[in-house]
């Protein structure tokens, strides 16, 4: 399937009490990648692979995510 995330930060970076930059720093990002999962016997192991774009006051590049889920 398709998988991916946005991100907007809502409040400015500070130092010292005061606002970082004229627009407050704030980060934007927008990933979408491929995302697999797979359940087997109550389990479940799901792999994503996310592009990141429109990056802004952030680091731009790509993520791969596992995660393995299962019941205690």
């Amino acid at each position: 399937g398709l998988g991916g995330y946005y991100l907007k930060q809502t409040q400015n970076d500070e130092l010292n009490g005061q606002k970082v930059g004229p627009d407050g720093n704030r980060s934007q990002v927008f990933a979408f990648g491929p995302a697999v999962k797979y359940d087997y016997q109550g389990m479940s192991f799901v792999g994503s692979w996310d592009y990141e774009t429109d990056v802004k006051n952030g680091f731009q590049g790509n993520k791969f995510l596992f995660k393995f889920i299962t019941a205690f």
